[in-house]
């Protein structure tokens, strides 16, 4: 046990102690029981070697941490303390100990335990109920389950948890192209629910959840409800993360989360790095309870309930005296066609913590936004409830370390990140991600290409088909022998049995195998937890990098780089930027910088100087060069010098980094480690783009170094 754990935790290990002692937890509560355990306590405060033999050689003491970490009764915060606290914790104690839902999940649902050690179902087919069906997979779980597919497809019907508790349920498990729930789905009364890479659609709510505790919603694709995408009732802890919400088809009401309620005085939402796009009507409006609103983006918000208000993000108490408490943090608007007058507009009974917040007010340009912490209706909206005045905090509400009981404790903080980096997670990772679809790449593409589309009235207005048939060619069934859902290729890579069952069986980091195999899906879906700078130059002795200019008429109408990233882990960047030198600039002109899709063909062209007609996203009519913008990503502009040659220009526009993480989503087809970027000058010139060719344009990259394959 590491000494310096006790310095944090021993404000705690008094509540632990007084809430044992108030519940008898242990042994009955007399006056000797009382006094052993304010004698280990005062033991434990010391911290020293003494103090750890003490408690090593105290049975007594070692039984009543013991009991704490196995009572699932207890409020988590005090049985993470009392495994923290606990010398030499047993097997029980170690399947017993509270851990995050998996690695990456943050917030007041972090410790949802869904399934864990529980059955395993396998969902085989595509059908609304019976047997095989997810339905059928809930509503017959008879203790914790965990659900894997595989079928791969569009699932119809309705499905009600209807108190169902400890399930998890893995999307990211379907071979091929995944699974979209064409149903409403209501998490209704339930406890310890994990949900992930998943995409739902249905008329009414496409999801909602209703009076649940302890849910975890990760990387989801929820699109085209007829109300509200997501509504939320009150609930218990709940944190939605990595999840993209898009095109409600009610422009009066639909909105992003739509009503958002949680219970009074409980820490119950953390919603987190979420891309909400082409919406109306409600946006993002609590109407009680508490939240973490923290590094979401918003992209072509239209309001259009005028007595709701026109704010990007805005409360309106349900009744009179319900109190809104918020942490809104590091959040990206970006603004559309009609977008909302003010970025936050907060009703009375609202206490509220803001910071690093931007907003970009530039339609039809690249991403640039401006700090808009400021933009605030104090008091807004007028028609809501009499009570407490609006009050804007100066600090950060406690609110974000509260759990189901009121106790705070370290380890549940959620950590925001910037803006920028905001920006940059949520379009590379959002969504159903294990297999991000045509539409979610069309949200991505829209948000970086400022393409503000009108809001949709039905399916109809849905640009290319709602629900595509999946490819069959991209269907493989997986084979469990063990029928445990791990498949058997997996077992064999690391050592395990096929033929034993391990989704029972825990490793020494306390989850079992079948959730480490889950974890082993989709590893580009979180951030990397470290990474390092890596430099890529376009040269050919960095692999297949090139470039060149593109030549019509003597002038020089476009540049092209192409790098190869082969040395770095594909969509496991942190951060990029492009580096250039450039000569000798009489009358510098304005560069725009585009990157080529990824599923585009064309990222092997000839370094050089090439025609129009050989160079890839070009079109030439009447002796006119233009750019077909379908097969480009908008990616910002580069603003050369004038003056003496030598000067270094860096572009940072967050999405490079953004654009090259995209490239996992191509893994699989040709040349998906190559990467082209089209530079397009202000006008066309005959000395060419003015960049140094002495001094090869080169990306510096934060990123996880490609591992080395084994022979």
């Amino acid at each position: 046990m590491k000494m310096k754990r006790f310095g944090m935790v021993t404000t705690w290990l008094l509540a632990v102690f007084l809430y044992v002692t108030a519940t008898g937890l242990g042994g009955n509560p007399t006056g000797e029981s009382v006094g052993l355990r304010l004698e280990v306590l005062d033991a434990l405060r010391g911290a020293g070697p003494e103090a750890l033999e003490k408690l090593a050689d105290d049975q007594e003491a070692l039984e009543i941490l013991s009991a704490i970490v196995l009572d699932e009764s207890i409020d988590v915060s005090h049985r993470i303390l009392a495994f923290q606290v606990h010398p030499e914790p047993d097997e029980e104690m170690m399947k017993a100990r509270p851990l995050p839902a998996f690695p990456g999940a943050e917030g007041a649902g972090k410790y949802s335990r869904g399934g864990r050690g529980g059955d395993v179902y396998v969902v085989e087919n595509t059908e609304s109920e019976g047997p095989g069906s997810l339905r059928y997979g809930i509503e017959t779980a008879d203790g914790p389950r965990n659900i894997v597919f595989n079928t791969q497809g569009t699932i119809g019907g309705s499905l009600d948890f209807k108190g169902a508790s400890r399930i998890t349920i893995a999307g990211q498990t379907a071979p091929g192209d995944g699974i979209t729930l064409r149903q409403r789905v209501n998490v209704a009364r339930s406890e310890d629910i994990i949900i992930q890479h998943l995409r739902f659609s249905s008329s009414g709510d496409p999801l909602r959840t209703d009076g649940s505790s302890r849910v975890m919603l990760s990387h989801l694709s929820v699109r085209w409800g007829s109300r509200n995408n997501w509504v939320v009732r009150p609930n218990g802890p709940l944190t939605l993360q990595y999840s993209i919400n898009a095109e409600p088809t009610n422009r009066r009401l639909g909105g992003w989360f739509g009503q958002m309620r949680g219970r009074e005085g409980y820490f119950t939402h953390t919603i987190r790095k979420n891309l909400g796009i082409h919406q109306g009507g409600r946006i993002n409006m609590f109407q009680s309870g508490a939240y973490e609103f923290m590094n979401n983006i918003t992209f072509n918000a239209t309001p259009r309930r005028a007595r709701l208000g026109p704010y990007y993000i805005m409360s309106r108490p349900w009744h009179g005296g319900q109190l809104v408490e918020a942490n809104v943090i590091g959040n990206v608007m970006i603004d559309g066609r009609r977008p909302p007058a003010y970025t936050f507009g907060f009703g009375r009974n609202s206490r509220v913590f803001i910071d690093g917040n931007m907003r970009d007010r530039s339609p039809g340009s690249p991403f640039s936004p401006e700090p808009a912490d400021g933009d605030i209706i104090d008091g807004a909206p007028r028609s809501g409830p009499r009570g407490d005045e609006f009050e804007l905090l100066d600090q950060l509400s406690d609110l974000d370390l509260r759990t189901a009981r009121g106790f705070a404790l370290e380890e549940q903080r959620t950590s925001p990140v910037d803006a920028r980096r905001a920006y940059i997670d949520v379009l590379s990772r959002s969504g159903a991600s294990a297999f991000r679809d045509v539409h979610d790449h069309r949200y991505v593409r829209d948000v970086m290409n400022k393409n503000t589309r009108g809001l949709p009235r039905s399916l109809s207005d849905i640009p290319g088909e709602p629900f595509p048939d999946p490819d069959p060619d991209s269907f493989e069934p997986w084979v469990s022998t063990a029928g445990d859902g791990i498949p058997d290729e997996w077992k064999r890579e690391r050592g395990l049995d096929p033929e034993t069952e391990y989704h029972q069986e825990y490793t020494d980091e306390g989850y079992t195998y079948l959730e480490k195999y889950l974890h082993s899906l989709a590893p580009h879906s979180f951030p990397p937890d470290s990474s390092e700078t890596e430099e890529i130059q376009v040269g050919s002795s960095y692999g297949e990098g090139g470039a060149a200019e593109v030549i019509l008429e003597d002038a020089v109408h476009y540049g092209l780089l192409r790098f190869d990233l082969s040395q770095v882990e594909p969509g496991m960047l942190n951060d990029a930027s492009l580096r250039m030198n450039f000569g000798d600039i009489e009358e510098p002109s304005g560069i725009r910088v585009y990157g080529l899709d990824h599923d585009r063909a064309g990222q092997r062209w000839d370094s050089g100087t090439i025609g129009p007609q050989d160079a890839p996203a070009m079109l030439v009519e009447d002796g006119e060069v233009s750019l077909n913008r379908n097969d480009l990503i908008l990616l910002g502009d580069i603003e050369p010098d004038g003056g003496s040659g030598g000067s270094e220009v860096t572009f940072d526009n967050p999405n490079l980094a953004v654009f090259l993480n995209l490239a996992v989503y191509a893994e699989g087809q040709p040349d998906s480690h190559l990467v082209t970027l089209l530079l397009k000058p202000s006008h066309p010139d005959e000395t060419g783009l003015g960049i140094d060719r002495e001094t090869e344009p080169r990306l510096i990259l934060e990123a996880v170094p490609a591992r080395e394959e084994e022979e």
